[in-house]
């Protein structure tokens, strides 16, 4: 995938955001899921509403900022944020 290419190989843009819009059931999640796979960055993380039903807000908060920190720590990373607008 270009985008993977590109941070692999990239002095310029080190950093690269992709935003996956569509309707539910269009595959982002699988289309992320894949990317993630077959990129080989040491570091892939999926943030899902779903795990973290019946969590504290304090917990849900302290998951999501963990994942951040640790992609920050790494190399190569990618962050999947799904179904964010559910976690409350």
């Amino acid at each position: 995938m270009l985008l993977v290419e590109q941070v692999k190989s990239s002095e310029r843009s080190p950093l690269v955001t992709c935003l996956l819009e569509g309707p539910s059931g269009s595959g982002k999640s699988s289309l992320a899921a894949t990317v993630g796979i077959d990129s080989d960055f040491p570091y892939v993380k999926i943030i899902s509403a779903e795990a973290m039903i019946g969590l504290q807000e304090s917990t849900k908060c302290a998951q999501i900022a963990k994942v951040f920190e640790d992609a920050y720590k790494s190399p190569l990373s990618i962050e999947r944020a799904d179904q964010l607008v559910k976690i409350h």
